[in-house]
């Protein structure tokens, strides 16, 4: 496995209040890792230290390569007073393209991310979802060694989540490292290879960090009485025929093959995030 960006024990404070500690983590060449944990966890820190937007206060951030070249995506893009078009010239010609090729990038992005009709109003006067979808683009004109995304979903509607999925799909596939710092199980879910989960102040590299939901209908009351009992089941949470159980990732499987033995009716299965031991 080829090492892009290393974190040696990188820790960040702020005027003496500790924002991350001694956090040890390696960007991997062609390897999704999710980021993931509570709001307030250090999530956006921890990427522009990667970014190296954000010196560290503590420990070391080493470069492999020194032509490696990082796209990033803010949470928070800024009103700028320019149309995408304009923003998205500028940003091609700052990475070197020409003018030919910004023109084709931003007509196929923007049929994808169905901007065409935006693509001339101020930045400024764009909701949360387009701005962040311009965002996304600029970091899409050229091919990166490490695209970093911090919610890069922020707003975006069901149809833009899936052409964004379909999108970094083929940039997995061309080798390129992706970093995704979000809330969504659903990029988790469909992107990453592999999960740290910020909590207290550090990262934890741990899937067990990952409790699936079942969520179904039933009326049996034995398996409602039953529930808490069964292996792997954390805690269930019952409102009249709606049932909500939090279970271990390894024994879901068996759950779920029971509750369909007695005919319950399965709604969904997902995945969060827990956030204590």
């Amino acid at each position: 496995m080829e090492e892009l960006i290393v974190l040696e024990n990188v820790s960040k404070d702020y005027d003496g209040n500790i924002v991350i500690k001694e956090v040890n983590l390696n960007i991997i060449k062609g390897q999704t890792l999710g980021i993931v944990g509570a709001n307030g966890t250090g999530k956006s820190t921890l990427m522009r230290i990667i970014a190296g937007l954000s010196k560290v206060s503590d420990g070391k951030r080493l470069l492999k390569s020194e032509n490696i070249r990082i796209s990033y995506v803010p949470e928070h893009f800024p009103k700028l007073n320019f149309t995408p078009v304009e923003y998205l010239h500028h940003m091609g010609l700052f990475k070197g393209l020409s003018i030919s090729d910004i023109d084709e990038q931003i007509q196929t992005l923007f049929d994808i991310f169905d901007m065409q009709l935006m693509k001339n109003t101020m930045i400024k006067y764009l909701s949360k979802g387009s701005m962040q979808k311009v965002a996304v683009i600029q970091s899409l004109l050229s091919q990166p060694d490490i695209l970093l995304l911090d919610e890069p979903l922020s707003g975006q509607d069901i149809n833009s989540q899936e052409r964004f999925v379909e999108m970094i799909q083929k940039y997995k596939t061309n080798g390129v490292s992706i970093v995704l710092a979000c809330h969504e199980n659903y990029l988790i879910e469909k992107l990453a290879d592999r999960v740290i989960v910020l909590h207290d102040k550090t990262a934890h590299p741990n899937k067990d960090y990952l409790t699936k939901v079942i969520h179904f209908k039933s009326d049996d009351l034995i398996i409602r009485n039953i529930l808490d009992r069964l292996e792997g089941v954390i805690r269930s949470d019952v409102k009249d025929d709606h049932i909500c159980v939090y279970v271990k990732p390894q024994n879901s499987n068996e759950l779920l093959k029971k509750l369909l033995e007695r005919d319950c009716y399965i709604i969904s299965v997902n995945s969060v995030v827990k956030y204590s031991d």
